[in-house]
């Protein structure tokens, strides 16, 4: 979307954006504050890419894909007041962070994708270790 230079960020509520990426670092941080997942898109690729043909995505789980409340249990009150969390949450499942609707919405796409062509393999993988008990 071409804002002329305005604040793009008046235009994702709207639009149902889940993700706001940039390769301007301030524009980034500015969409985190304004509570949008935000990404910084890196100009420069690597020297060598063994996989030209895909787009690759790394999520953190913590504070991410995932809600931060045992980081923040970490954080203000300790190793021990964290462990006690986490064991007494481990059967219920983490609450949703930031980033899930965008990793949710690229699912149904892989699906399209895959019925499209025919294939028994999505043209993208998503991978997603996530454990609890690690602070």
């Amino acid at each position: 979307m071409f804002t002329r230079g305005r604040s793009p960020f008046s235009y994702l509520e709207p639009l149902k954006a889940n993700l706001f990426l940039s390769a301007n670092g301030e524009d980034v941080r500015a969409a985190l504050t304004a509570g949008f997942p935000a990404a910084l898109v890196f100009t420069q690729t690597a020297r060598h890419d063994s996989h030209p043909d895909e787009v690759r995505i790394a999520f953190d789980g913590d504070a991410v894909l995932f809600a931060d409340e045992a980081e923040r249990v970490f954080h203000l009150h300790g190793l021990d007041a964290f462990q006690t969390h986490e064991a007494d949450h481990a059967t219920r499942p983490l609450p949703p962070g930031p980033f899930k609707p965008l990793l949710e919405a690229l699912q149904p796409d892989a699906a399209r994708r895959r019925d499209r062509r025919g294939e028994d393999e999505a043209s993208h993988r998503a991978r997603h270790r996530a454990q609890r008990a690690r602070p």
